[in-house]
């Protein structure tokens, strides 16, 4: 299946099963006056969909997540610049950490790499921004609706990134219909088992722990999307790019210990 279409359809599992766990006593009119500000969060997180998908395609999910994640540093920058929030110094030194890593993880010979994975590394690069982006309008817009809850507002969140990633999968002419069985039910645990359980779990159990056994914990998903990439699809690792791995873990695990430090001073 096309990357969008299965964006399109992990959000639209999800977002239906989220709609029913947490919306179904709502009244209509508290849902449609808060649509507008769900619709701007939902274009950033289609977008970082979009982006992700297409990344797994050219250079692994491995990869694509680890750049993904990059997106502590763009919000950290966003806070250091724009809100001119002070920074913890291990910021400073995760960033090199962070760029040797990705060097080690890509290869030093850019120019002899092919096209489809400089586009796919990228692409990565493009997620994380978009994720950023999409965290700065959710936290935008859970302030504003505070009568909603998190749950609430993320079930309103997922639906409405349908329209926008229905119409760019008719844009670029790929069809939403699910070839067969195998595919529905992949496609249904990868909606039920990210777009719900996941992020159910990680809400209800983040806000019990330390702030440093959180940045510790948020490390495990690329680690396994490495891990498992190489189980599952034998993608052969080589000893650069374990190392480079392990740089770009500790300077996410600096740079989520120095931005949730930040949202902790600042809540």
């Amino acid at each position: 299946m096309p990357p969008t279409v299965i964006g399109f359809y992990r959000m639209l599992i999800g977002g239906l099963l989220l709609a029913f766990l947490f919306l179904r006593r709502r009244k209509l009119k508290d849902v449609y006056r808060v649509i507008p500000q769900a619709m701007l969060c939902s274009l950033f997180c289609s977008l970082d969909l979009t982006f992700y998908h297409q990344g797994i395609r050219y250079v692994g999910p491995g990869l694509s997540t680890l750049l993904g994640n990059l997106q502590v540093f763009f919000l950290t920058i966003y806070g250091l610049v724009l809100l001119k929030e002070r920074v913890k110094w291990t910021f400073f030194g995760a960033v090199p950490l962070a760029v040797a890593g990705l060097f080690m993880i890509v290869g030093f010979d850019w120019s002899g790499q092919a096209f489809t994975h400089k586009l796919g590394f990228f692409l990565g690069l493009a997620s994380a921004l978009s994720y950023s982006t999409y965290l700065l309008s959710l936290r935008r817009f859970l302030l504003r609706c505070q009568d909603l809850t998190s749950f609430e507002v993320m079930a309103l969140v997922t639906l409405c990134t349908l329209p926008f990633l229905g119409v760019e999968a008719i844009i670029q002419g790929q069809s939403l219909a699910i070839p067969d069985l195998r595919n529905l039910l992949i496609i249904s645990a990868y909606g039920v088992g990210s777009q719900v359980a996941g992020w159910c779990l990680l809400s209800k159990g983040l806000p019990k722990i330390s702030v440093s056994l959180t940045g510790l914990l948020l490390l495990l998903q690329p680690a396994f999307s490495y891990l498992w990439e190489a189980i599952l699809f034998s993608r052969k690792i080589s000893p650069l790019e374990v190392i480079g791995t392990g740089l770009v873990l500790i300077s996410l695990y600096l740079g989520n210990i120095s931005s949730i430090n930040q949202k902790t001073r600042g809540d």
